[in-house]
């Protein structure tokens, strides 16, 4: 089924975000949590680390392609920071001008945060409520706050969703952060989990309760983020909200994951997005890759992931 969106386009609310070409990238699947709502695929072990000599190949490969464009290469897992050349991966980023950000459960020694910080231009972390300790997450976005953008995702379980909203309370207590109460959908699929009214009325009004808090003492680069609604209806909204309000469907728009972004899944593969609509593009270690210059058309009747919907959609 789906829904007539009351506008003809959705765009970056930041502009300067078309500058960037961006690359989402899931390096493994090998966590130290194992959170009952993530995917045993997502965490169990059982996919190899990429070869560093594959992954800086590709770095360069789609640096040549994209010669007018900014890169952002942000890595993810499983947990990313348990890779073993992951520090250097960021060193070789720094060499070659591509700016680095990661998605991280947070749960390194506070020692291995404070030593690598400066290797990081963005960091987001997720505080997953079955496995981690609150007090050590804030005290490692203590560390980061200042020195890099942070954004907390707080996985909002309906079983700790108190305890959840009070870890959040307590991160507005940190200047220049962004935050998001991120609702979960099973099986990454297109069902939400069962949240009361009271539970969804808290994700539409976050900002406000949360987000308002926050002090801003300087201008940090966010290289993806809220997108704006334009036609007949022209709103900036954040990609969390598209999804706790279930309007984030664009079936039959062209999409523009693969010309403004890609993905690169755990085993090589590269894709438009994590919808893996379009063809396989093909693999990090391809020889004669090439990477997309045309939109494609979507097919999918819900967008679940924030990172696919951060990409430039047209009703057609």
């Amino acid at each position: 089924m789906t829904t007539k969106q009351e506008y003809a386009r959705l765009e970056h609310a930041d502009p300067t975000n078309t500058e960037w070409f961006v690359v989402n990238w899931c390096l493994g699947n090998t966590c130290n949590f194992s959170c009952s709502y993530c995917p045993a695929i997502l965490h169990d072990g059982s996919k190899r680390w990429p070869e560093f000599e594959d992954i800086k190949r590709f770095i360069l490969k789609v640096k040549e392609q994209h010669p007018s464009k900014k890169l952002y290469f942000e890595f993810t897992g499983g947990e990313v920071t348990m890779y073993k050349h992951f520090i250097p991966l960021c060193e070789f980023c720094r060499e070659h001008d591509v700016k680095v950000g990661m998605i991280s459960n947070g749960s390194r020694t506070l020692r291995w945060w404070e030593e690598n910080k400066h290797f990081f231009d963005h960091v987001c972390l997720s505080f997953h409520p079955e496995e981690a300790n609150a007090d050590h997450f804030l005290a490692v976005a203590g560390i980061l706050h200042d020195i890099v953008k942070v954004h907390v995702n707080v996985m909002m379980s309906p079983d700790k969703f108190d305890d959840c909203y009070a870890l959040a309370e307590r991160a507005t207590a940190l200047s220049n952060i962004s935050l998001a109460l991120q609702p979960l959908i099973h099986d990454f699929g297109d069902q939400l989990y069962d949240y009361t009214a009271e539970q969804k009325s808290i994700f539409e009004r976050q900002y406000a309760l949360l987000g308002s808090k926050i002090k801003h003492t300087k201008r940090q680069k966010v290289y993806r983020g809220s997108m704006r609604t334009v036609g007949e209806v022209s709103k900036v909204l954040s990609a969390h909200s598209f999804i706790a309000n279930s309007t984030n469907n664009w079936f039959g728009w062209d999409c523009y994951a693969g010309v403004e972004q890609l993905i690169v899944d755990m085993d090589g593969s590269i894709h438009r997005g994590w919808c893996k609509v379009g063809n396989r593009i093909g693999y990090i270690w391809d020889e004669n890759l090439r990477l997309p210059t045309a939109p494609v058309r979507c097919n999918k009747i819900m967008c679940h992931c924030n990172y696919d919907i951060m990409s430039t959609k047209e009703r057609v």
